[in-house]
């Protein structure tokens, strides 16, 4: 017979038969078969006019699976009608121990050819099948053949009854590369002409719509060339020993026919001739197995039992019955004793309004049945494989165990390809991965096979469904409150993160091609719409945040919990926040962004996410038309993940200039340096240069700057929330103090107010103040340092001259401020909040990476004309001050290295007192009152600086040495005379005030409006007066130890007199008439320490005593008095606040000062009638040493020295004017001199004239 032989032939009996097939050898008789062990299964040939591939074969087998969603289409009732001729007999050594499995076989209508059904291959996570293993795998391909024509029943009268029938099918154990299978009749049914097979298949079983989809392979040869994958992870190892005695065919045929049978829960038996069906119309003839021993592979031949077992047991559970309860009584009969079967499984997510139901049996779903079935044989398989490959090392076996899980998968993809259309399904599916019941190999296994071996529309279709399933339970479950809420996200994790050979992830790109990945705007609230309805944003969404979810606070922070269970509940609830973020967002995030089809996506989901919810960047966004809290420190997590390994050298300086870039830099964006027109002209002049192109968008550029414009909309926002919220509970604290002993319903609605405050404080630092969370914030914002220094070229510290040039880098002149400013606000915050993540050791802690922030600290103070605004180099005197120990205990070692910095050594004291002078003008309507906290946080930097001995050293040196010295000296003294003043004016009104409400008589006496008038101002004065106090006792301070060190410079002629009378005045307030309206009940509430404030300003007259300083006291008129000195020595003695020495070194002050107003009263000279032109014109008073101003006016030197101490201007023009423009005028001042010395002349003449007379008289 030739194999190549097309036309179909007419069925011949045995000896025709035997004469013609190939594959028998024509010496062995029919007799033969006598004489096979009776173990084996007996070898049939079947009629055929051609013989069938293996694959055509296996395409074949498959299609009848297809069609039985037809089937399951049509009246169910049709079954009865189903005769025995219309269904065709299997006769085999296999007997399934179910009723009815026969006659499955002849309800399945059959599809034409043209139906595109999977291959079957190992199963593979991550290699590449060739297409030489796949020839190779065919060729070892024996498949089932039926031993009748389909119209043969295979169901004897006598077996009707019973439940438990055997059916009898005959393996060709065949050595040539083609299989034989049933007669063309039996499956070349073209499903688009039903009616032409009449006399093969029940009419009424068409091919219409089937519920299980089509598969398409056409190109399934070319994608397995194209993925190169490896086998190391294969189930399967094809194996090519053969084996080497009879004995050894049969022992394992046993074997394998043992794990057939318990893996799906079916019985293997024999046959021979001797109980062959009667009903054959065939005898077909027997091989003798002992001649073909050496040509057995018994694995290949046993994969189409698989097949077969799989195909009727599941067709028959979707079609067998019109009704559930048939289809269960079929399941159960395949399910052993003692095993709970994967349907059984309880509910791990169920809504509120499902229906109670123990387990997944409550569908009544045949499909869940059907899956139910080929998962629980997928799991018997793997359990069958730990208990059998101890015992049988044997390659057979592993590719027996393969091939069973292989066709499990194939018949899962099968049945879920219509779970678009069945929820219960889909359901069911889902809640098999949650409660952990599948495989762990499974769901691998699963999408790595459906994605190579069938067509992307199917692949779609399978796991769509169960993606948009993943998204609707995650918003149902996206909150804390409940137990499972991970679950959703940690699946998403798992089927996102399988691969198929080197950076394809298939779910990564079907997830992205979801139709709501990008959603359009609907409303005005992008944001929020965006973080509603965007695929990832439930995944996003979970939040600790009572603001994002009220139910939170209930459940976690309840009234009666104390502290340590508080303690423990946040860290808790920020370990699980910890998880979510490192171990299940970022995975998945960098799954899409690692395979290339998704890349593109993924990061335009960041920038829609960044770009839709900008608003969140304002002072006060509107909350309910952007995303929450939650959303967006979860979505930075994501970032600073991503962007953890990226280096400098990869980061286009100019992206955030590139007009494609969709979160580019506005033009109204305030600007490091440059003003909106500056930054716009440099920019058009880069752009104007020749061959100038955009540098090409890298990941690595993109992610930074999308990680940097994420914390300004994540961070910065909540940490200014978070203030206003510890501001809030403060106010409310002091009202209820306040009010305590009032019982009204107001007090307590602020009672109940304040609760609510609290427990969303406690919530918030949860949230916020989690060390991980904000170690990587602090880590990111390292690499944008690093990032910066390069900018402005100062990456050599070792190299580097303090300020910078006067030029500033373009590029960093123009990039927004908020760049800055977000770093500084960040740093403020966790050094008040979170400190210990900036103190070793902690993992993190980079000394490396602290170096640089403390340069960039540095640097920023010392060349403040880098930056445009002064309020922002405030902010990073600020971080200095809130480290330092006075302030903070817990930052000490950051607060040290910066102390003991070289280039701190250098230049941090001089730039600290310059920029301590120019901020008395800032540009803004505040600047009178924010220069006085400034100047406070460089007072307190000094005192820390001053314990250190190389600082301190720094400062003496400034003192002696430096040109901003007595400029600073001046604007302390100014400052400490207001603050001082103001104050104690504060605390006379409140004395006042105070009095009054002591006598409730007088206090009733006022209106109603006139008491409130006075608590308003008394609420006023008393935050005024402690705010001042604060401010003034610390000015006092800076003083008192600087005029013990360093007393020169106070004695310049532009300071001295003003020194003076600053200390006569506040001595004069402490010690004089009045200083008992000073006194108030609970001083200590506002600073006001007057023993101390005494000691201090006394100590400062014993350090500066000298004859300049005494004259300088005796120069002022309007406070000093004998008296005054008097009483303050006298009550320093009375309160025991100075040692008797020093009490007395203080008296003799007054006789230095005394002596001095002496020689005064008799040297007085009257220089009023002195000329216009000798007078300075601002203080009317003698010049004596005139200067020639740039405006031409002239002055006192003395008076325009001390004016230039409070503003670089010319007090006639406003001119810009500094020492070295003016011009002395030595012809004027000589002509004064000489002026004032005939005045002295005439005064002595005219005194010693007026007491000549009286001489005479006594005489």
């Amino acid at each position: 017979m030739d194999e190549t032989k097309d036309e179909a032939s007419t069925p011949k009996n045995s000896s025709e038969e035997n004469d013609n097939n190939p594959i028998i050898d024509p010496q062995i008789s029919a007799s033969s078969s006598s004489n096979l062990n009776p173990i084996l299964p007996e070898i049939y040939v079947p009629h055929t006019s051609r013989e069938l591939t293996p694959e055509e074969l296996r395409r074949k087998r498959l299609s009848r699976l297809a069609g039985a969603g037809a089937y399951h289409n049509n009246n169910n009732d049709n079954n009865n009608n189903l005769t025995g001729q219309q269904r065709h007999q299997v006769q085999s050594s296999i007997s399934v121990e179910a009723s009815t499995i026969t006659t499955a076989s002849g309800n399945l209508p059959q599809l034409a050819e043209s139906s595109l059904l999977p291959k079957q291959q190992p199963m593979n996570c991550n290699s590449s099948t060739t297409t030489a293993n796949n020839k190779k795998r065919n060729d070892t391909l024996h498949h089932l053949h039926h031993q009748q024509g389909v119209n043969n029943p295979t169901k004897n009268n006598n077996q009707q009854g019973n439940e438990s029938h055997k059916f009898n099918v005959n393996l060709d154990f065949v050595s040539d590369k083609r299989s034989a299978y049933e007669p063309p009749s039996a499956m070349d049914v073209d499903c688009t002409h039903p009616q032409e097979n009449n006399d093969k298949m029940n009419p009424t079983i068409g091919c219409s719509d089937t519920r299980i989809e089509k598969m398409d392979v056409d190109n399934i040869e070319e994608r397995r060339e194209n993925l190169k994958r490896q086998r190391d992870n294969s189930f399967e190892s094809k194996s090519e020993n053969v084996l080497d005695s009879f004995e050894e065919s049969n022992s394992l045929s046993l074997t394998i026919f043992n794990i057939i049978s318990k893996t799906f829960n079916v019985e293997i038996s024999t046959t021979n001739e001797n109980n062959c069906n009667d009903q054959l119309i065939h005898s077909p003839v027997t091989i003798n197995l002992q001649e073909l021993k050496t040509k057995i592979k018994p694995t290949d031949d046993y994969k189409n039992i698989i097949q077969f077992i799989l195909m009727e047991i599941v067709t028959n559970l979707i079609n067998h019955s019109v009704n559930f309860d048939e289809s269960l009584a079929y399941f159960n009969k395949f399910k052993p004793e003692n095993f709970v079967s994967i349907i059984q499984s309880t509910f791990k997510i169920k809504k509120s309004n499902e229906f109670e139901a123990v387990n997944f049996m409550s569908y009544r779903n045949k499909y869940i049945l059907a899956l139910s079935y080929v998962l629980d044989s997928f799991n018997r398989a793997n359990k069958e494989e730990k208990l059998t490959l101890d015992k049988y090392e044997t390659p057979i076996i592993r590719d027996l165990l393969a091939s069973i899980k292989n066709h499990c998968i194939d018949f899962v993809a099968l049945i879920m390809n219509q779970s678009e259309s069945d929820s219960y399904l889909i359901n069911y599916f889902l809640q098999l991965l949650y409660a952990e019941k599948l495989h762990p190999d499974f769901i691998n296994s699963f999408i790595v096979n459906t994605y190579n071996h069938y067509s992307s529309t199917l692949f779609a279709a399978i796991f769509k469904p169960i993606l948009r399933k993943l998204w609707l339970d995650m918003n149902s479950y996206c909150s804390f409150i409940y137990d499972n809420h991970k679950l959703p996200l940690q699946i998403l994790n798992q089927i996102c993160n399988v691969s198929v050979g080197k950076s394809n992830y298939p779910i990564g790109e079907l997830l992205t091609q979801m139709t709501n990945w990008l959603p359009a705007d609907v409303s005005d609230s992008k944001g929020r719409e965006f973080s509603k309805f965007a695929f990832m944003s439930p995944f996003l969404r979970l939040s600790v945040f009572a603001e994002d979810d009220p139910k939170i606070v209930e459940k976690y922070y309840p009234s009666k919990h104390g502290h340590d269970v508080v303690k423990q509940t946040t860290i808790d609830l920020q370990n699980t926040l910890d998880y979510i973020r490192r171990d299940l967002l970022y995975p998945i995030f960098h799954s899409l962004l690692l395979n290339q089809k998704s890349r593109a996506r993924t990061v335009e989901f960041f920038s829609e996410a960044l770009l839709r919810n900008s608003t969140r960047a304002r002072l006060h966004s509107d909350e309910k038309s952007v995303a929450s809290d939650g959303f967006f420190t979860n979505l930075t997590s994501v970032l600073q993940l991503l962007s953890v390994k990226i280096k400098r050298e990869k980061i286009d300086p100019l992206f955030p200039f590139n007009p494609n870039y969709s979160l580019a830099v506005k033009k109204d964006d305030s600007r490091i340096k440059f003003t909106q027109s500056e930054a716009e002209n440099w920019l058009e002049k880069e752009i104007a240069k020749p061959n100038f192109i955009w540098n090409e968008v890298t990941f690595s550029t993109q992610c930074f700057f999308q990680t940097l414009h994420a914390h300004h909309l994540s961070v910065i926002p909540c940490i200014r929330k978070h203030m206003r919220r510890l501001r809030t509970i403060r106010e409310l604290n002091r009202f209820i103090e306040a009010h305590q002993s009032d019982q009204s319903n107001r007090l307590r609605r602020y009672k109940e107010q304040m609760l609510r405050y609290h427990k969303s404080k406690l919530c918030a630092e949860a949230g916020l103040l989690d060390e991980r969370f904000l170690g990587r914030c602090m880590i990111f914002y390292n690499q944008f340092i690093h990032f910066l220094l390069k900018l402005i070229d100062c990456d050599n510290e070792y190299d580097l001259n303090l300020p910078l040039p006067q030029i500033v880098p373009s590029i960093f002149a123009s990039y927004p401020d908020w760049y800055l400013e977000d770093l500084a606000d960040f740093l403020i915050f966790i050094i008040q909040h979170c400190s210990t993540i900036l103190e070793p050791p902690n993992p993190y802690y980079d000394s490396a990476n602290f170096e640089c922030l403390i340069l960039f600290i540095i640097v920023v103070i010392c060349s403040p004309h880098y930056i445009n605004n002064p309020y922002l180099t405030a902010k990073f005197i600020e971080i200095v001050f809130l480290s330092s120990p006075i302030v903070n205990t817990h930052s000490s070692t950051f607060h040290a290295k910066i102390m003991h910095h070289p280039l701190a050594d250098k230049y941090l004291v001089r730039a600290l007192m310059k920029f301590y002078t120019d901020v008395e003008i800032t540009g803004t309507s505040n600047e009178f009152y924010d220069k006085f906290t400034i100047r406070y946080h460089i007072s307190i930097i000094f005192k820390s600086f001053w314990a250190n001995q190389k600082q301190q050293l720094a400062i003496i040196h400034e003192a002696d040495n430096g040109k901003n010295f007595v400029k600073f000296i001046n604007m302390l003294m100014n400052d400490t005379t207001f603050l001082l003043d103001e104050a104690l004016v504060s605390l006379k009104r409140i004395h006042e005030v105070k009095e009054d409400m002591k006598n409730s008589e007088t206090w009733n006496r006022q209106t109603r409006e006139q008491r409130e008038t006075r608590e308003r101002q008394l609420a006023f004065d008393e935050r005024q007066c402690r705010s001042f106090l604060i401010l003034a006792v610390e000015n006092v301070d800076m003083l008192h130890y600087l005029t013990k060190t360093v007393q020169k410079p106070f004695e310049a002629v532009e300071l001295i007199d003003r020194l003076a009378a600053m200390l006569n005045f506040n001595l004069h307030q402490l010690c004089g008439k009045k200083c008992k309206s000073l006194k108030v009940p609970n001083p200590e509430k506002y600073g006001w320490d007057p023993k101390y404030l005494l000691d201090k300003i006394t100590d400062i007259y014993l350090h500066l005593k000298s004859k300049k300083f005494y004259q300088a006291i005796a120069n002022d008129e309007r406070s000093y008095s004998h008296e005054l000195f008097k009483d303050a020595a006298s009550k320093m003695e009375r309160i025991h606040i100075k040692s008797q020495h020093k009490i007395e070194s203080f008296l003799l002050i007054i006789s230095e000062v005394e002596k001095i107003l002496e020689v005064k009263k008799q040297m007085e000279i009257d220089f009023s009638d002195a000329p216009e032109n000798y007078k300075d014109p601002l203080m009317d008073t003698i010049m004596d040493d005139p200067v020639i101003l740039p405006s031409g006016n002239i002055m006192d030197r003395s008076v325009i020295i001390r004016h230039l101490l409070n503003a670089s201007t010319d007090p006639f023009n406003r001119q810009p004017l500094t020492e070295d423009m003016l011009v002395p005028d030595d012809k004027l001042r000589q002509e004064i001199k000489e002026w004032k010395q005939q005045q002295i002349r005439n005064a002595k003449e005219k005194k010693k004239t007026e007491l000549d007379p009286d001489e005479t008289e006594e005489q």
